[in-house]
């Protein structure tokens, strides 16, 4: 069987999961147990009573699971009306202050006689000693303390 269809956004995801479960006759039960998922958590993703704002979501390790055992993959296609109408609106980005393709510029270490890379290390001058006199702590008196 070819499952072939445009899924909109995430809620057709997951009324594609739900008609898929439906069509392989799995409870949800057991897609949790079959996907390793913990016990009742494909029905609060699948379910269409928890519809409301706080409904669960799937996450990556969880949609994984979810659509490896229901057998399906995801298939991205451009939808070239929404593009256009992007490349429509959208603000050129000024290419110096971005960084597409960003690569490394430093210089690579020094190579002597076609040898393996020699890194050159720093010198090994003692730093000035330091001050640390402003580390020291200086407790004051306790005044109103019961013990003085």
């Amino acid at each position: 069987m070819c499952i072939a269809r445009p899924i909109p956004g995430y809620k057709g995801l997951v009324e594609t999961c739900r008609q898929r479960c439906d069509e392989l006759a799995i409870s949800r039960l057991e897609l949790d147990r079959l996907s390793g998922l913990p016990s009742g958590y494909s029905s609060k993703l699948l379910g269409k009573d928890g519809a409301g704002e706080k409904q669960k979501r799937m996450w990556p390790i969880g949609l994984e699971a979810m659509l490896a055992t229901l057998g399906l993959q995801v298939i991205l296609l451009e939808d070239k009306d929404a593009t256009a109408r992007t490349l429509k609106l959208r603000t050129k980005v000024d290419s110096r202050q971005q960084r597409f393709g960003n690569q490394c510029n430093s210089k690579p270490p020094l190579r002597i006689n076609s040898a393996p890379m020699v890194e050159i290390a720093a010198p090994k001058n003692k730093p000035p000693p330091v001050s640390r006199a402003h580390l020291r702590v200086v407790q004051g008196k306790r005044r109103g303390s019961k013990y003085g």
